[in-house]
């Protein structure tokens, strides 16, 4: 469509710190706490499948439990692993 290179400037930040032993709050407690009221990018996306008709809350939520119980299902082989050795 363009046939010229673009530039894509993006603001972004990491929801919960750079890794599990950051606590970014301690550094940035006003930028965190506003990132803690912000939906997460899955309810922004089912909030606008569901407002454009696409699907229901109800689907949303048989999504959501339909994969929790595949986690869960694939958590509980994983405690049978045995390594070789």
């Amino acid at each position: 469509k363009f046939h010229k290179p673009v530039v894509v400037d993006m603001f972004c930040y990491r929801r919960f710190g750079h890794n599990e032993g950051d606590e970014p709050a301690f550094t940035q407690p006003i930028m965190y706490r506003s990132i803690r009221t912000h939906k997460t990018v899955v309810q922004v996306y089912a909030d606008r499948l569901i407002a454009e008709g696409h699907i229901t809350q109800a689907e949303v939520d048989k999504m959501r439990a339909d994969w929790r119980a595949h986690l869960e299902q694939e958590f509980e082989v994983g405690q049978s692993y045995k390594p070789n050795k």
